[in-house]
């Protein structure tokens, strides 16, 4: 994807200055972003290695270091904790347990993407270099079309640019059908399976049934709900807690019977919820509510930036805080690490 934006970038903009080719390799090449991103472009990275020279310094490594014990920390004590209590290879028909599986997944996506993404970001300060920050705190969005603007943001606006506005053209009456296939396609991007076609086009549908629907049905709402901004992110969140289904079960049968018994009230009994607790022994349940308690405050401290009109992570990148969870990843860490995630894409 960044080799094709610099192919097209560079037709549109006519660049005729000769580019060396050391420089090309390094910008197509540069170690902390070349497997998941961000994605890169021309006018942003490519300057950045014409005039490089190792930047060393003490105020870059301290940069990076606090954006490194963040990602770190996200990685190996949220992510990698909550991992092994995803369950992925057997039909379940206990309704409370998909959705609290689904909700699992949310979480184990988010800390692993951004870790990665945050990793990429303190690596590349290290040398002093500049990366996009691929992901800003999209669990505190109001709507979906805020979600995309914040979750893998290089990418959302690869397609944008690359995929959506081509098709689409001068005939803006049908954008709302071109938006609707770029979100398919990048379904079938992330895998040539059923699943993530569906999760495609699942929220390219969302983003169709938010242009259309949404301004009259929050109006209606915030006649009789005080606070509609927190109607919006919960309803945000379910729909994309609902949405990681589709992207965390590959196996389209066992997918359809998920949705099939969350589908039918009568799976909703109080002996359900009860089930789910006694699933896990006392060490599996002390490990995974460590794990989901950090990963709260974490949470929590995006939104109380946002509430502040500070950057969204500026409390959690705060020198004394970046030592804390630097010596926690040390101490909590799981035994049980694996690749990204993003790595199967």
């Amino acid at each position: 994807f960044q080799m094709v934006a610099f192919v097209v970038d560079s037709l549109r903009e006519k660049k005729k200055k000769p580019l060396a080719v050391l420089d090309y390799v390094n910008f197509i090449s540069f170690f902390p972003q070349i497997v998941a991103g961000p994605i890169e472009r021309r006018r942003d990275l490519l300057p950045q290695m014409e005039g490089f020279r190792l930047k060393f310094t003490g105020e870059n490594f301290e940069k990076g270091l606090r954006w490194l014990s963040l990602g770190l920390f996200m990685k190996f004590v949220l992510a990698d904790n909550i991992a092994p209590y995803i369950e992925l290879d057997k039909m379940i028909d206990n309704a409370w347990y998909i959705w609290f599986e689904a909700f699992l997944f949310t979480l184990r996506i988010y800390f692993d993407f951004g870790g990665y993404s945050f990793i990429a970001v303190g690596l590349a300060y290290f040398v002093g270099v500049r990366l996009e920050l691929n992901f800003l705190a999209p669990y505190t969005s109001q709507s979906i079309n805020e979600f995309w603007r914040r979750w893998h943001i290089t990418l959302s606006t690869w397609f944008r640019d690359y995929v959506f506005l081509p098709l689409m053209g001068s005939n803006k009456n049908w954008a709302p059908f071109y938006l609707f296939i770029t979100f398919t396609l990048s379904g079938f991007w992330h895998g040539a399976a059923w699943n993530f076609i569906f999760w495609g086009a699942y929220h390219g549908a969302l983003l169709l049934l938010l242009r259309y629907l949404g301004r009259p049905f929050y109006a209606f709402v915030g006649k009789y709900v005080s606070q509609p901004q927190i109607l919006s992110w919960a309803l945000t969140q379910l729909a994309v807690i609902f949405g990681c289904l589709f992207f965390m079960e590959v196996n389209t049968r066992r997918l359809i019977g998920k949705i099939l018994v969350i589908a039918n009230p009568f799976n909703y009994s109080l002996a359900n919820i009860a089930e789910i607790f006694s699933s896990y022994t006392l060490n599996q349940g002390a490990v995974l509510s460590v794990a989901l308690v950090f990963g709260i405050i974490v949470l929590i401290l995006e939104h109380l930036a946002i509430a502040q009109k500070k950057f969204e992570y500026e409390l959690l990148l705060s020198p004394w805080l970046s030592k804390i969870l630097l010596g926690l990843t040390i101490l909590l860490a799981s035994t049980n690490t694996g690749n990204f995630i993003y790595f199967e894409f």
